[in-house]
């Protein structure tokens, strides 16, 4: 017959093997921290590269649009009922700055928030569109967007754009009376 372990030694064995566990999971955990470490340098380097590739290239991604009604100074003015506005989208990257759609971008979409009112077309290149208010519209205001949703991040870009209705004639004024006897 073998001799049986004693308590001790059980509880010394099983110390052992606790710390030999401990031992191996810091050395886990110490080499996904230096994963980690490695990866955050790699990403950032990525990053570095395509930043310098982009300054390169000339190529950077459109994060937004800027919409501009066309005329003598470009802000969005508005438009009189049963008269046409035309509206120009510029590409814009990240600072802001005017870029071009990526070659094989599809045309970016217009939309409006009032297509009774407000039907807008865009052009061939959606670059630029048309709204023409129906001269029986009262007034208002309605949104005019523009988007890229086949773009990462599908960038858009919004404008508000009043309908101005003429205001109406001043009221007559009375220079003086005449007064005539009838009988």
């Amino acid at each position: 017959m073998s001799k049986q372990p004693s308590l001790k030694d059980l509880v010394e064995q099983v110390e052992r093997i606790e710390k030999q566990q401990a031992e191996t999971l810091t050395d886990i955990a110490e080499k996904l921290a230096d994963i980690r470490e490695d990866i955050g340098e790699a990403f950032d380097s990525i990053k570095e590269r395509l930043d310098r590739l982009e300054q390169f290239t000339g190529v950077n991604e459109v994060e937004s649009f800027s919409i501009q009604q066309t005329g003598d100074d470009m802000a969005v003015t508005g438009i009189a009922p049963g008269a046409t506005g035309n509206f120009t989208a510029t590409p814009l990257d990240s600072s802001g700055n005017p870029i071009s759609l990526p070659a094989g971008a599809q045309p970016p979409v217009w939309s409006t928030s009032d297509p009774t009112n407000a039907p807008v077309v865009a052009s061939a290149d959606g670059l630029s569109a048309s709204v023409t208010v129906p001269s029986t519209t009262a007034g208002g205001v309605f949104t005019l967007s523009v988007s890229s949703p086949d773009l990462p991040g599908s960038p858009s870009g919004a404008v508000s754009v009043p309908i101005n209705v003429a205001p109406p004639p001043p009221p007559a004024t009375v220079a003086s009376f005449s007064i005539n006897q009838n009988s």
